[in-house]
């Protein structure tokens, strides 16, 4: 028996790794870090007003723990980074699912408390302490642990080897995939629900005095997540295993980057506008008040001098 065996020089493929010599590295590493100290910046900004009344009633606390959540999403994108090894892909299916139930725990549990305690329309007194709405955030959080950890034990993300055939030409690519499509659907499904969640809440709080709540901000930034969510799932589906993994990469990192901001902004920027503007009124009854004790002081003046 004869066994003939034909060898073909392969190339190996640099379209599915971010490497120091790829032009993307250095955008992603922008990318990652501007988006990280804006949402730093912005935090800083809100808590450093936290004394005001603008800020108080937002319940800035939560808020806080919001916009320190979606500066830590940010660092996923520095996870792109690199070759495609069993490590590196674990990490980055954990660092990006996991911040992401991290953002939207305290942002839902927030709305909800302020929906009971201030559009309670009941007699009965509610109260919720700032413990139990911080216990409150757990579930999100833990449901996304439970779901990576499964995973991570029954199909994980790992480096996987594929061999294209393009007409005389063979590539040896290196990416980053589960075996099965599960953890796809399964976390479409739990993170497509958040933001199906965040819009509910967002209704059920838009008649709200302004003060307190927040359904425009909220609903804002679900919108604008919700679009480039679906924008960069859709155009990453449509371009295929064969465009390469760093392009999708790419797309993620630009909706990580718009997505944490224009949320950080779309809560913020209302709230220091208002407390700006709370601190000019209080600044003009100021000088009403110091005008009219001066008047009353020259005029008793002129009183005294005519005695």
């Amino acid at each position: 028996t004869w066994r003939i065996v034909i060898l073909n020089p392969a190339f190996v493929g640099n379209d599915d790794a971010i490497l120091s010599s790829d032009p993307l590295f250095a955008v992603l590493i922008a990318a990652g870090i501007m988006g990280l100290l804006a949402c730093l910046f912005l935090s800083r900004a809100f808590l450093n007003k936290r004394h005001t009344r603008a800020i108080i009633t937002s319940d800035w606390r939560f808020t806080g723990a919001f916009l320190l959540a979606c500066a830590l999403l940010n660092t996923a994108t520095l996870t792109f980074l690199g070759p495609n090894t069993n490590s590196l892909c674990l990490l980055r299916m954990w660092v990006f699912h996991f911040f992401y139930a991290l953002v939207f725990s305290p942002l839902f549990v927030k709305t909800y408390r302020m929906m009971k305690l201030v559009g309670n329309t009941s007699i009965r007194r509610v109260t919720i302490t700032h413990r139990q709405t911080a216990i409150y955030c757990i579930p999100i959080v833990a449901a996304q642990l439970v779901i990576l950890i499964v995973f991570s034990i029954v199909d994980p993300s790992k480096q996987m080897e594929l061999v294209m055939n393009s007409g005389p030409d063979v590539t040896q690519r290196i990416i980053c995939s589960h075996d099965t499509s599960a953890f796809l659907i399964t976390e479409l499904i739990f993170e497509g629900g958040l933001l199906l969640l965040g819009c509910i809440l967002a209704f059920k709080t838009r008649n709200m005095k302004g003060d307190f709540g927040e359904a425009k901000q909220l609903i804002i930034a679900m919108y604008g997540i919700a679009v480039v969510g679906s924008v960069v799932v859709i155009v990453s589906n449509a371009m295929g295993e064969a465009q390469g993994q760093a392009n999708k990469r790419f797309l993620y990192a630009v909706g990580i980057f718009w997505g944490t901001v224009f949320s950080c902004c779309a809560f913020v920027l209302p709230r220091l506008f208002q407390a700006q503007e709370e601190a000019r009124q209080t600044n003009r009854q100021h000088v009403r008040v110091t005008g009219l004790q001066t008047t009353e002081l020259q005029t008793t003046e002129v009183q005294s001098g005519a005695d």
